[in-house]
Formats: structure tokens, sequence, C-alpha cells
């Protein structure tokens, strides 16, 4: 029983760019491997584990990262990015290659120096809500959304001498 010519195949999950980032990943991984000779070598995307995982300690560098790409997780990364990196990657101009111990000693107290990409700028982190605990307000009617929290003005609700 095959399928009806209007019957389309379904769609795979995610769509190309969560395929792409997929491949990916699964491409730099194998490369990363394959240059360190340690199966257990993964990828890290911040500029502190970039800098300390895999410059210091395994004495990696990604080289071909675009200059005008941010240097952050792939997740990050619109299907457009994404393609530009895939292609780099299978034109052999991103790749991982080996550097000297004196090369990574000599940039040891600089990580900002070694990650590539775009000037990372870590920044703050998320600061969460600014108006916690105030009352937020409906639009239409000026009231507060939520009410107070109730507390019980009782106190315990169980008896005080248990009888057996």
């Amino acid at each position: 029983m095959g399928r009806s010519k209007q019957e389309k195949p379904p769609k795979k999950a995610g769509g190309t760019a969560r395929q792409l980032r997929v491949k990916l990943k699964k491409i730099m991984k194998a490369s990363l491997v394959r240059v360190t000779q340690d199966k257990t070598a993964k990828m890290w995307w911040t500029m502190h584990g970039y800098h300390q995982y895999l410059y210091m300690r395994r004495c990696v560098r990604l080289v071909g990262w675009p200059s005008d790409v941010r240097f952050s997780s792939l997740a990050a990364h619109k299907k457009p990015t994404l393609d530009t990196l895939h292609s780099r990657w299978r034109r052999r101009l991103l790749r991982f290659e080996l550097i000297t111990p004196e090369e990574a000693f000599k940039n040891s107290r600089h990580p900002e120096r070694v990650v590539p990409g775009v000037e990372y700028e870590e920044g703050t982190p998320h600061q969460g809500r600014d108006d916690i605990k105030k009352s937020r307000f409906d639009k239409k009617t000026g009231l507060p959304v939520s009410s107070r929290r109730k507390l019980r003005l009782k106190g315990a609700t169980s008896k005080k001498i248990i009888e057996q």
C-alpha cells in the first residue's frame, strides 16, 4: 500500500534549521574527537568554557568562525547563519586546529582574545522581573490582577490536644 499522489511525506519536527543544527553538532563533535584523540572531548559555547576546556586544557582552537557572527550556542542562531557555518565547514574554512602549549600559556589570562567571532559581550546575567512583590494591574479595570497572598489568620487548624 503506497501513498496516494496527493499525500505529502510528513515533515520532520523542527524543520530544516533544527536538522542543520544537529548535523553541525555531530560534524563538529567528530572533528573535535579526531583532532584531540579523546572521545570525551566536547564543544563549549561560552567564553569561559571555550577558553578553559578547549583552548587551555585540550590546546585546540576553532579557526574560521565568521567575524560578523557572535560566538554562542548553535541554538541561538537562525537558519541563514547556520547555513553559513555549515558551508564554511564543508569548504574547510571552519575547522579545529591544535595550538602549542606556549601559545595557550600566552593567552591563559585573556579569554576574550581567543574566542572567535564578534567581540564577546559577557554583560550581566538576567536579573528577573523588576516588579516582584508589586501588584500588576489590569488595563481595563485598573484592579490588581492577582489578589494578595492569603495568610492564615486563625493559627493552626489541627486540635491542640490529640486524643488516642
